[in-house]
């Protein structure tokens, strides 16, 4: 185990292997809790020592630094920063390695400061290598920049090959235990004062833990300058705790314009965190989310999407419930699209900001947008469940409101049915003689005429008018009269078009040997009466057209 290696026994005097090829090549300080790192990237001739430390440790570093290669094979020297506790001992090394091409890699203001220990090697900046250095064999490392943590040009350094973060003063911290690796998330406390002090606002650390979350998701250790070396259980708790920890507060800030934007968009993202933890409607949330985004930058329309086609939901301000989205919405000029994986796959979440103006935002800013992930992926998927819980009930509320053989509304949505137009008429519809279909042909037979007939009436109808299944071979309709027309003709007119529909079926073709027809009774609708009124009228009716003969339409006089 990393923990059983303790830095007052054989750390003092050799170099331990953390990753593969990565060497842990520092000096133990008696007494000193603030113990200082230095590593070796082992590349044959092109190998890297980083951080190499002062005039106080540099000797014990060489020592080891020869444990795993020569001198010769050290080409290059990262340092992370200029302070001397890890810079002083350049002038030794200028002695000490005496290969013409080893060089000085560090960030462009730091460098400015290096020359001062009257190093003979040149300065390479990171921005002039791109931001990545090729060891050879495939290996690269990879750097990025982590501003003002703890100073404007701070940066971490990542070796792919072995997932090994080199972090400087990030994670650093004190070393009271001993120990070259964390033990437990108990050790927090002793990185806790190192960043409260040396970090100056909890919204840069924030910042700068987004962005390194962001470029490099998979870190397997994490190699400080200072305290303890963190192994891979630990990453995660670790990332977690210091994004949580209040820091010191920048007061120069406010004549930095990069900075205050930083300060500000960290600011809106904690408003964010806040309301996505809010028990409030998915609606709401947006709104609020949208309009602390609006702060910080010039947003026109903000959504999130979940899913894959073709089940992807878009969720924003005018869609609280979600809608249907064909395809996934693609990057653009002026549209920001932000992944957010959660550790799984599904669903996938994303979400995108719109502006019609473009935006020129720092890398670091736009990542702090990576801290929202994991309760966005949350709120996403209580929407999504609440959405397909919505639609499971109306699913069950439309299968106990309709009629399964017919797909018309049935008995309950008829009882249930309030809404009547100001000019409309209630139609009763009965199919005439069913019982014999049923007697000579078989219920099977029945049903398949009840279907035939359902589905002639609900041609006959128009988009605004509704029909059930009020029971056996009976159906009602509810139909909105046009307006300039008799009431009573514009009614009868309708009774007809449904019994003539009807009467046009190919009893035939339903294995039935006798015409189907209908008897419909009509009764116009009158204001401030019930519904269950109308149907007593209608069904008057109805009878009356069976008692004269059937397959005919009666709308009696004086029903209204």
């Amino acid at each position: 185990m990393h923990s059983s290696v303790a830095l007052s026994e054989e750390l003092a005097h050799h170099a331990v292997e953390v990753a593969s090829r990565v060497w842990w090549v520092g000096a133990v300080l008696p007494d000193d809790p603030f113990q200082c790192h230095s590593y070796l990237i082992e590349a044959g001739s092109q190998s890297v020592l980083i951080d190499p430390g002062s005039s106080l440790t540099i000797a014990a570093t060489l020592r080891k630094v020869q444990e795993v290669v020569e001198l010769d094979d050290i080409e290059t020297i990262v340092l992370h920063h200029s302070d001397p506790d890890i810079a002083d001992a350049l002038h030794v090394l200028s002695d000490v390695l005496t290969r013409p091409d080893v060089r000085v890699i560090t960030e462009w203001r730091a460098g400015l400061l290096l020359k001062h220990f009257a190093a003979r090697f040149p300065m390479v900046t990171i921005e002039d290598l791109d931001w990545r250095l090729d060891l050879g064999d495939g290996r690269q490392l990879e750097f990025l920049l982590t501003p003002y943590l703890h100073f404007p040009g701070a940066f971490v350094t990542f070796d792919p090959s072995s997932s090994s973060l080199f972090s400087s003063d990030l994670f650093g911290g004190f070393n009271r235990g001993h120990r070259l690796w964390a033990d437990s998330i108990a050790d927090f406390e002793d990185l806790r004062q190192f960043h409260e002090h040396y970090m100056p606002s909890r919204e840069i650390l924030m910042a700068g833990l987004a962005t390194i979350a962001a470029r490099f998701p998979h870190i397997e250790q994490v190699l400080p300058q200072h305290g303890y070396c963190i192994p891979a259980e630990l990453v995660a708790p670790m990332f977690e705790q210091l994004g949580q920890l209040e820091c010191g507060v920048l007061l120069a800030s406010k004549s930095d314009t990069h900075l205050a934007n930083l300060l500000a968009a960290a600011a809106a993202v904690r408003r964010i965190e806040s309301t996505l933890e809010m028990p409030i409607a998915l609606g709401e949330a947006l709104e609020l989310v949208a309009a602390d985004l609006r702060a910080v930058l010039p947003l026109d329309h903000f959504w999130v999407e979940v899913g894959s086609p073709p089940s992807l939901v878009r969720f924003d301000e005018v869609h609280p419930e979600g809608v249907e989205q064909f395809e996934r919405t693609s990057p653009g000029p002026l549209r920001l699209v932000v992944d957010l994986p959660d550790g799984h796959d599904e669903p996938h979440v994303a979400v995108v900001l719109e502006t019609s103006e473009p935006w020129d935002l720092a890398g670091e800013t736009m990542s702090l947008l990576g801290l929202l992930a994991s309760r966005v992926h949350r709120v996403a998927d209580e929407a999504l469940a609440r959405r397909a819980l919505i639609e499971r009930e109306a699913v069950l509320r439309s299968a106990a409101l309709t009629d399964a053989l017919t797909g018309l509304g049935n008995r309950r949505a008829f009882d249930q049915f309030h809404e009547l137009p100001a000019s409309a008429a209630v139609l009763m519809i009965d199919v005439d003689r069913f019982k014999l279909v049923n007697d000579r042909h078989g219920h099977a037979i029945g049903d398949r005429v009840l279907r035939a007939v359902a589905d002639a009436v609900q041609a006959s109808l128009r988009r605004a008018d509704r029909a059930f299944r009020y029971g056996g071979e009976e159906f009602v309709a509810v139909v909105e009269l046009e307006p300039h027309v008799s009431e009573h003709d514009a009614a009868r007119a309708i009774g007809e078009r449904v019994r003539a529909a009807v009467a046009l079926l190919d009893h035939r073709a339903l294995g039935v040997e006798s015409p189907i027809t209908v008897s419909v009774g009509v009764a116009l609708v009158r204001p401030d009466t019930p519904l269950a009124q109308h149907v007593l009228h209608a069904d008057e009716a109805l009878y009356a057209a069976k008692h004269t003969g059937r397959n005919r339409v009666v709308l009696l006089p004086g029903v209204r």
